[in-house]
């Protein structure tokens, strides 16, 4: 069974293959995701901003922090799973 990583997208959370997910864009993912955090904490509302046009595995990550936030709310984006081991299928 193939590893997944969770990309998030402007739909929501996308599990790709880890085989399709180089690892620069691992790298941009973790501190996406560490400035995600710092989006959703209110600590800098804007940190996700200098990800603008980032794109990883083909999927534009969303950078807006309203965008973040509705994102978050809907449970489509839940940024712990970043650092799951997934054995199954994705989206």
């Amino acid at each position: 069974m193939p590893t997944t990583v969770p990309v998030p997208g402007r739909d929501g959370l996308w599990r790709v293959s880890a085989d399709e997910v180089t690892s620069t864009e691992r790298s941009i993912l973790g501190s996406y995701f560490n400035a995600v955090r710092k989006v959703l904490s209110n600590q800098d509302p804007w940190a996700a901003t200098d990800f603008e046009g980032e794109v990883v595995a083909g999927i534009e990550l969303p950078t807006d922090p309203d965008e973040i936030e509705q994102l978050a709310f809907e449970g489509e984006f839940d940024i712990d799973e970043f650092y799951a081991v997934d054995h199954g299928g994705g989206r």
